[in-house]
C-alpha cells in the first residue's frame, strides 16, 4: 500500500503540486538548521544535473539533519555517508568532509519506476488510437535487467473525450516478475492508462492491485 500510494503521488510534477506531502515538525526544524548553516545557494528539490553546496557542520551532522529533514536514514561508507532524498525520482545527496565545512553532492539516477513510466508511455503512443488489435511485443514492450515483463496484453477503450483520430484509448495491462529496485512491486496486476488532456490534475496513469 506504501508503495501505491507513492506511485499515485509521485507520477508527475502536477501531482506533487496538488497533493504536497505533508511534513512534521521534525522535518521542518531540520530543514531550519541546514538553511542556517548552508553557504551559497540551495540546491533545487529535483536535479538532473549534480549539484554541490557546501554547511559549516561536521558531516555527520550534516547527514543527520538531511536523513531528519526527508524523514529517511543516513547510511554511511566508510568517510562518506548517503541520504536517499526521493525514492521515486532518483534523488540522493551524498556527504563528506570538504574545504569550508562539510560538500553536499545532490545527483539524480533513473529509478525502475521512471523507466518503467518512459516505456508505457512510448509504448502507449506507438499503439495508436484507432482500437486495432496490437501486442505488447510489437509495441516494443520487452524484458531486460531492469524489468521483466510477463502476462502483458492491451485493452482498447472509447475515449472520453476524443480528439479528432484519436477515438480509442489504449491501456496496457501486465504484471512485473523482476525490478532493479524497490520503487515498483512483482507479482502485482498493473495498468497503464495514458493520461488525456482535461482529465483531473492529480490523476496517475500507472495503477495497480494485488493478484
Amino acid at each position: 500500500m506504501r508503495h501505491l500510494l507513492a506511485l499515485l503521488l509521485l507520477t508527475q510534477s502536477a501531482a506533487l503540486a496538488c497533493l504536497p506531502p505533508s511534513r512534521s515538525p521534525a522535518m521542518m526544524s531540520a530543514e531550519r538548521a541546514l538553511n542556517a548553516l548552508r553557504t551559497g545557494q540551495a540546491c533545487p528539490n529535483v536535479v538532473e544535473d549534480p549539484c554541490t553546496r557546501t554547511y559549516r557542520a561536521a558531516p555527520q551532522e550534516v547527514a543527520r539533519l538531511l536523513a531528519q529533514q526527508a524523514n529517511t536514514v543516513a547510511r554511511r561508507s566508510g568517510e562518506v555517508w548517503t541520504v536517499v532524498l526521493d525514492e521515486y525520482r532518483g534523488q540522493r545527496v551524498q556527504i563528506r568532509a570538504g574545504a569550508g565545512g562539510t560538500q553536499v553532492v545532490q545527483s539524480d539516477w533513473e529509478t525502475a519506476y521512471e523507466t518503467l513510466l518512459s516505456r508505457m508511455a512510448t509504448a502507449t503512443e506507438a499503439a495508436g488510437h484507432d482500437g486495432k488489435p496490437v501486442t505488447c511485443t510489437q509495441l516494443g514492450v520487452k524484458s531486460d535487467r531492469v524489468l521483466a515483463f510477463e502476462q502483458c496484453r492491451v485493452s482498447w477503450a472509447k475515449a472520453q473525450s476524443p480528439l479528432p483520430g484519436q477515438p480509442f484509448t489504449p491501456t496496457i495491462h501486465f504484471t512485473l516478475s523482476r525490478v532493479s529496485d524497490s520503487t515498483l512491486e512483482r507479482a502485482v496486476a498493473y495498468t497503464y492508462t495514458p493520461l488525456t488532456w482535461g482529465g483531473y490534475p492529480c490523476a496517475s496513469p500507472l495503477d495497480y492491485e494485488e493478484r
